[in-house]
């Protein structure tokens, strides 16, 4: 959106279509050469199970593309990213019913090229929380911050801290 006279106008940067992913969440996240990086809820390839993506798109001769796209095995992310300043990406996601925890705490590091996804929590959907949903937020010092939206000792949410 751009002001224009006495409103804004739309423009649209990306048009998520039939081979990349579908159900953009959350915040948006550049890296410092203005990449611009958007977890989906689910990809494009269709099932009963559908993981979602992690989108990169790249801005040249005044367009946006899609440059990169990766697979989250079993995530479907419910929220957007976060960048620390050695550019990994955190986030959550609930868990998928098939593996028996509340949701995922994860880090996506940059590799070659590729980013390499791990599991930084799994929640027990217990007093710890349940279906994490927010941004995850990292401080200098490397702990980790968020909420969930269920569970805790009163069952109705918890903020939680991740500490290295």
């Amino acid at each position: 959106m751009t002001p224009s006279g006495s409103g804004w106008t739309e423009n649209t940067l990306f048009d998520f279509q039939t081979g990349f992913g579908k159900q953009p969440v959350g915040s948006l996240v550049f890296d410092v050469y203005g990449n611009l990086f958007i977890a989906t809820s689910l990809n494009s390839i269709g099932g009963i199970f559908i993981p979602g993506e992690l989108n990169e798109l790249q801005y040249s001769n005044n367009n946006w593309s899609l440059a990169y796209a990766y697979d989250f095995d079993h995530v479907s992310p419910q929220s957007g990213l976060t960048m620390d300043a050695a550019g990994n990406l955190y986030g959550d996601a609930p868990g998928d019913g098939d593996d028996q925890t509340g949701g995922f705490i994860y880090k996506l590091s940059p590799s070659n090229g590729s980013w390499t996804i791990s599991f930084l929590y799994s929640f027990r959907g217990g007093g710890d929380g349940d279906s994490p949903d927010g941004t995850v937020l990292p401080d200098a010092n490397g702990n980790l911050y968020g909420t969930a939206q269920l569970a805790g000792a009163y069952g109705v949410g918890t903020v939680w801290e991740i500490t290295p």
